[in-house]
């Protein structure tokens, strides 16, 4: 896996910055849903 390619301090700027990733979409998602759920109503 090219992670492991990487120096450690980098791998966990990749990891932190993956998880952002992850929170920010989880987010929009809800977001998301959330308006449509209150348009339907």
């Amino acid at each position: 896996m090219w992670l492991s390619q990487l120096p450690g301090g980098q791998e966990l700027g990749v990891i932190a910055l993956f998880a952002f990733v992850l929170f920010a979409l989880a987010y929009t998602v809800q977001q998301f849903v959330g308006g449509f759920r209150a348009d339907r109503e």
